[in-house]
C-alpha cells in the first residue's frame, strides 16, 4: 500500500473519531477533571517514541487501534512488518492530533 494512501485512510478514520467526540461533548458536556488527566495521559503517550506508541496501540492479539482501524478502513490486517510501521506512524501522528484537538474542545 502506498503511504499517500496509507494517510488518506487515517485521517478518514480520525476525522470520523473527532467528530464523535465532538458529537458527544456537545450532547453531554465537557467530561471533566478526570477526562482532562486521561486525555493528557494519552497524549503523552501519543508523544512517546513509536516503538513505544506501537507496544500499547499496536501488539497483542487482542482489539487495538491497530486493528481496529484497519477492520474499520477494511484493510487486511496481514500486512508486511514495513507497512504496518507505517500505519502505525500515521495512526500516532493523526491520533497525537486528535488528542490535541480534543484537549482544546473539553477544556
Amino acid at each position: 500500500m502506498r503511504h499517500d494512501e496509507i494517510r488518506q485512510h487515517v485521517h478518514s478514520y480520525f476525522r470520523g473519531q473527532l467528530t464523535s467526540f465532538k458529537e458527544r461533548i456537545a450532547a453531554t458536556g465537557p467530561g471533566g477533571i478526570q477526562a482532562q488527566r486521561d486525555f493528557e495521559a494519552a497524549l503523552s503517550l501519543a508523544e512517546s517514541p513509536l516503538d513505544d506508541f506501537m507496544l500499547v496501540h499496536c501488539s497483542g492479539d487482542g482489539p487495538n487501534m491497530l486493528t481496529g482501524f484497519l477492520d474499520q478502513s477494511e484493510l487486511d490486517r496481514d500486512l508486511p512488518t514495513e507497512t504496518v510501521r507505517s500505519v502505525a506512524a500515521e495512526l500516532q501522528k493523526a491520533y497525537r492530533a486528535v488528542l490535541s484537538k480534543a484537549l482544546s474542545h473539553s477544556e
